[in-house]
C-alpha cells in the first residue's frame, strides 16, 4: 500500500515537473517571439493573407493589437469561400475598417461585392489597392462597377472573370481602358458570341496597360479594335484567334512600337491573314510563341525565315506547335517537304530545334505534333553550369572545353519526342511509324519516355534513325534485371558499329545494367550525363564506365541529391586505388559532380 502511494507520488511529482518545465519552455518560446524586431514581424506579416493575420494576431496583447493595426502594414486579403455571410462577415469586420491598408483583393465571387449597394462604392479611401481580381461575376455587373474604380490611383492591376456571356467585349474595354494606372489586365471569359462586326471602342482614352492577357475566343477584327487603343503595349496573350472577316484587317493599322512579346495559344487564321497581322506588330518582338491551326502553309519554313528577317529582326525566342493528325496509313504528303527546310543554317545559328514529338499512348488516330522549339536545356545548362564552376579551378587545373566542343555538344539540328512508349516488343506499326518519321527529315537527337526499358525498341530505333548523334532515355517504371537473347546480342554488336551517338542522356533508371548496355550500344559515346539515386550507384556506374576503357569518353556528369566535396573525395579515392584513370578532373556544383578524362 505504501509502496503504491510513494509511486503514485512519484508520478505526480514527475507530471508536475514535467508541467512546470514545458510551461517554463513555453513561457521562454513566447518571450522570444515577441521579442523579434517590428521589421521582422512586418516581414513575417507580408507572407500571410490579411484574413489570417487579423484572425491569428488580434486580441492577442497590445503589442500585436499595436503591429496589426499599424499604417504600415499592407494586406493582401484572399477571400476563397463563396458562403455569403462567411463574405459579409469579412467585409465588415476586415474589409471596410481596413480600406486604406488593402493593396491586393482576391474574390472568389465577386458578384458579392456588388449585388449589395453598401459594397458599391470603391472610393479614394483604397487609395492603396494595386491589385483586384473578380471572379464570378457577371456581365451586367462589370459594366456598373468598373466607373467606380477609375479615381484608384494606385491600381495597376486588373484581373477580371466573367461568369455569363459575353456579348460585347467593348463595353467592358472602354471602361477598363479609362482607367488611368492600369499597367496589366486579364479578361476572362465562360462563354461568348462571335460576331464579325461590333461597336468600335470610344477613341477619347489610350490606356496606359503594358500587359494584356485575353483569355477567350476572340476574333482578329476584335483584337485589332483593342490594339488600337493600346500604344504602350509590351507583352501580349491571346487565347483562341479567329477570323470572320477576312478583309478586316487591312484596313485598320496598328501603331504597336513597345510589344516585345506575343502569345497566341491556338491561332486559327490562315497563314496570309496571319502574315498581315503579324508585320504590323513585330518591329520590336522579342519572343513569339503561338500554335497555328489548319493551315498546312505554316509549316514552310522559307516563308518563316523571310518573315523573320525581314519584319521581326530583335527576335531571340521562337516557338510554335502544329498538330498533324495520321488516322490511317503512315503516308508522306505534300506539305511534309516544308519540313527539311527547319534545319537550314538559318535555324541552327538561332538554335530553334525542329522536334517531332508523337505520343505512343494515343493511336488510332495518331497525333504528330511539329514544333519549333529553343534547344533542350539538358546539354545547354549542363555545360553552363560546368563552364561556370569550371572558372574558380582555372589557376589550378587547364581543363576546359574548347569552343568546337562545346558547339559539337550543343549542334543538333531535329529531334524525335517520344511519349509514353508503352511497347516491350515491335510490330509492322511499330516500324512504320518510324520509317514514316525517318523519312520527313534527317532526326539527330532522339528523346524517349519508356514506361518500362526495351532494349530491342531501342535497338529499333537506332537501326532505322542513322543519323542520331544525340539520346535522351527518361524510363518511368522498373522492370526485372534484362537478360539478352543471343539475338539481342547479335543486334547490339551490329548497332555499335553503324550508329554515330556521341551524347547521351539519362534522365532516370532503375537497373543498373541499362547502363552497361547502352555503353555497348554507343562505343563513340563521349558525354554521358546520369541521374543517379543513391552514392551507391553513383561509384558502381563509374566504375562500370571506366572499366570498359572508353578512350572516347571523356565528359561524365553525374546529378545526385547531398553531392558534396566529401563524395567527390571518395570517389577520387576509389578512382586512384582501382587505376580506372590517371589523368582526370573531378569536382561538383551543387547537386552534379563532374568528371572529365584529360587529354594528351
Amino acid at each position: 500500500m505504501n509502496q503504491a502511494k510513494r509511486q503514485m507520488s512519484v508520478d505526480m511529482s514527475y507530471e508536475e515537473d514535467t508541467k512546470k518545465l514545458r510551461t517554463s519552455n513555453e513561457d521562454k518560446f513566447i518571450n522570444c517571439f515577441e521579442n523579434l524586431s517590428n521589421e521582422l514581424f512586418y516581414e513575417i506579416f507580408d507572407y500571410l493573407d490579411g484574413r489570417d493575420i487579423f484572425y491569428g494576431f488580434s486580441n492577442l496583447n497590445i503589442h500585436f493589437e499595436s503591429l496589426i493595426m499599424n499604417s504600415r502594414l499592407l494586406l493582401k486579403i484572399h477571400d476563397y469561400t463563396s458562403c455569403k455571410q462567411s463574405f459579409e462577415h469579412d467585409y465588415q469586420l476586415i474589409i471596410l475598417p481596413n480600406k486604406h491598408r488593402i493593396f491586393s483583393l482576391h474574390l472568389l465571387n465577386g458578384s458579392q461585392l456588388i449585388r449589395n449597394s453598401t459594397f458599391h462604392t470603391f472610393d479614394l479611401s483604397f487609395y492603396r489597392l494595386e491589385s483586384l481580381i473578380l471572379h464570378g461575376i457577371k456581365f451586367n455587373e462589370i459594366i456598373s462597377f468598373l466607373p467606380n474604380l477609375t479615381n484608384l490611383p494606385r491600381l495597376f492591376s486588373l484581373n477580371i472573370h466573367l461568369d455569363d456571356v459575353l456579348d460585347d467585349s467593348n463595353r467592358i474595354y472602354y471602361l477598363i481602358f479609362r482607367l488611368p494606372m492600369l499597367k496589366y489586365n486579364k479578361l476572362s471569359v465562360k462563354r461568348i458570341i462571335l460576331q464579325d462586326s461590333i461597336s468600335s471602342i470610344s477613341n477619347e482614352h489610350f490606356s496606359s496597360i503594358k500587359q494584356l492577357v485575353i483569355n477567350y475566343p476572340c476574333t482578329l477584327y476584335n483584337l485589332y479594335n483593342i490594339l488600337s487603343y493600346t500604344s504602350k503595349l509590351h507583352h501580349l496573350t491571346c487565347e483562341p484567334l479567329f477570323s470572320i472577316n477576312e478583309n478586316i484587317s487591312r484596313e485598320i493599322p496598328l501603331k504597336l512600337f513597345n510589344l516585345t512579346y506575343c502569345s497566341i495559344s491556338q491561332c486559327y487564321l490562315k497563314f496570309n491573314e496571319f502574315e498581315i497581322f503579324i508585320k504590323q506588330i513585330s518591329s520590336q518582338l522579342r519572343i513569339l510563341r503561338f500554335k497555328p491551326c489548319s493551315d498546312i502553309f505554316y509549316l514552310d519554313a522559307d516563308r518563316w525565315q523571310q518573315l523573320i528577317l525581314q519584319y521581326m529582326p530583335y527576335l531571340h525566342t521562337f516557338q510554335f506547335k502544329y498538330h498533324d493528325g495520321i488516322s490511317g496509313h503512315f503516308e508522306i504528303q505534300s506539305y511534309h517537304s516544308f519540313l527539311n527546310r527547319f534545319i537550314s543554317p538559318f535555324w541552327i545559328e538561332r538554335q530553334w530545334l525542329l522536334d517531332i514529338q508523337i505520343d505512343l499512348n494515343h493511336w488510332p488516330p495518331v497525333e504528330i505534333i511539329f514544333s519549333i522549339q529553343p534547344k533542350r536545356k539538358q546539354w545547354n545548362e549542363l555545360l553552363i553550369s560546368y563552364e561556370r564552376n569550371n572558372i574558380k579551378f582555372n589557376q589550378i587545373t587547364d581543363v576546359n572545353l574548347s569552343d568546337q566542343e562545346y558547339m559539337h555538344i550543343l549542334n543538333s539540328m531535329s529531334q524525335l519526342t517520344v511519349r509514353n512508349c508503352r511497347f516491350i516488343q515491335y510490330d509492322q506499326w511499330f516500324i512504320d511509324c518510324i520509317h514514316f518519321i525517318s523519312s520527313l527529315t534527317e532526326i539527330t537527337c532522339l528523346y524517349i519516355e519508356f514506361q518500362y526499358f526495351s532494349i530491342d525498341i531501342i535497338i529499333q530505333f537506332l537501326y532505322r534513325l542513322p543519323h542520331l548523334n544525340s539520346l535522351t532515355i527518361v524510363i518511368m517504371f522498373s522492370n526485372q534485371k534484362i537478360q539478352l537473347t543471343e539475338e539481342q546480342i547479335n543486334m547490339i554488336h551490329t548497332i555499335s558499329n553503324m550508329n554515330q551517338i556521341i551524347k547521351i542522356n539519362i534522365e532516370q533508371i532503375f537497373e543498373l545494367n541499362q547502363i552497361d548496355i547502352l555503353i555497348n550500344l554507343c562505343p563513340r559515346m563521349k558525354y554521358l550525363n546520369v541521374q543517379c539515386k543513391n552514392y551507391i550507384d553513383l561509384e558502381y556506374i563509374i566504375r562500370l564506365i571506366l572499366m570498359k576503357n572508353n578512350s572516347n569518353l571523356y565528359f561524365l556528369c553525374f546529378s545526385i541529391p547531398n553531392a558534396d566535396e566529401q563524395m567527390v573525395k571518395r570517389l577520387q579515392t576509389m578512382i586512384d586505388l582501382k587505376e580506372l584513370l590517371v589523368n582526370y578532373t573531378i569536382q561538383h556544383c551543387h547537386n552534379k559532380i563532374y568528371l572529365q578524362r584529360q587529354k594528351y
